[in-house]
């Protein structure tokens, strides 16, 4: 009976130092992604404050000209918009192929 109790009493501390050891590797990649999503914190913010400076020099660069957009204006403008479109489905596609592969290497 002794020897029973040692051997579940073994397996217990093996399970708690297993549980500790993960709960220890969670909380660094917890640490790591905070990390990650600061840093993707401040990229977006980064960004948008160009988009914006970029925005009103555009805007100002239309005033000077005058209040009505010459047509190569819009025909710019539009096909930024075609291209911000193909960019994200091109990107879309690839995160498909991506989590596809992934979850054949899972099974």
């Amino acid at each position: 009976m002794k020897k029973l109790e040692d051997l579940l009493l073994f397996h217990t501390t093996q399970d708690q130092n297993l549980k500790k050891a993960l709960l220890r590797e969670i909380r660094s990649l917890k640490v790591i992604c905070l990390g990650i999503r600061e840093d993707a914190s401040e990229i977006k913010e980064h960004l948008n404050l160009e988009n914006q400076n970029e925005e009103e020099a555009d805007e100002e660069e239309l005033g000077k000209e005058g209040s009505t957009p010459d047509e190569s204006v819009v025909m710019q403008e539009e096909e930024n918009e075609d291209e911000d479109v193909t960019e994200e489905s091109n990107s879309d596609m690839l995160l498909k192929t991506y989590m596809k592969k992934k979850n054949k290497q899972k099974i």
